[in-house]
């Protein structure tokens, strides 16, 4: 356990954030009869949303009726979705399940938290903006929030106020993606070093940018961060 109170992996088969593990788990038989639909739907999201991302419930039940007869054509076609899959064992134990009446109630149903020491932090310092941007409370389109591509966004129209080298803002912006976003500023709540993103960030670009260009970008992303948001929960 680290000083966040966070629960470190240990060994293949511990469920936290392992998708093999998490897809074994299963609860105790149910010795209730019947199944409602409402449920049924609910497991056929949960299966979607480890295929892939959503920013609407509706869209993704859509999606799984959508591609059920796909999935469901052989053996080989289900697999054939699993390694498309975010998820993928866990994807397979819900179609599974989805296919079996018996199961539904034995298959748990997990669902992340959005940035979780944003939302802590929007909640204790009661900001409104940073809860919806991170599903803490319903947003006011009604859609799920992503909050790292809402600092993607933001960032781009930042460097781009700041870089005015076209051919650079080009290669920055090759490489500059959710996933990046995540590893710079998902930390920074906690303490994150400039050193430390300027090592992310020559990870990424590898030999595309200078190290010189690696160190002013972190800067740039540095000086964002502590600007722009900060001053959402601060």
């Amino acid at each position: 356990m680290d000083f966040r109170g966070r629960i470190y992996r240990c060994g293949i088969l511990h469920f936290h954030e392992r998708d093999l593990a998490r897809s074994f788990i299963e609860f105790a038989d149910n010795q209730e009869e019947g199944c409602k639909q409402s449920v049924k739907d609910i497991v056929a999201i949960s299966a979607a949303f480890k295929y892939k991302k959503f920013y609407d419930y509706d869209d993704a039940l859509q999606w799984y009726k959508d591609n059920h007869n796909t999935i469901y054509a052989s053996d080989q076609s289900l697999i054939c979705f699993a390694k498309s899959a975010s998820d993928p064992f866990q994807f397979i134990a819900k179609v599974l399940s989805k296919d079996d009446v018996q199961e539904y109630d034995r298959i748990p149903i997990s669902q992340d938290a959005a940035a979780s020491a944003y939302q802590i932090m929007s909640y204790l310092l009661l900001n409104e903006e940073m809860a919806r941007r991170t599903n803490l409370i319903p947003h006011t389109d009604g859609k799920i929030q992503d909050v790292y591509t809402c600092i993607l966004k933001d960032l781009k129209t930042y460097l781009y106020h700041q870089i005015n080298d076209k051919s650079k803002i080009d290669i920055i912006e090759s490489k500059l993606d959710r996933k990046l976003i995540k590893i710079l500023f998902m930390p920074l709540i906690y303490g994150k070093t400039l050193n430390s993103m300027e090592n992310d960030i020559r990870q990424r670009y590898g030999q595309l940018i200078s190290r010189k260009d690696a160190n002013n970008l972190a800067k740039l992303c540095y000086d964002f961060g502590n600007n722009n948001i900060q001053t959402l929960i601060i």
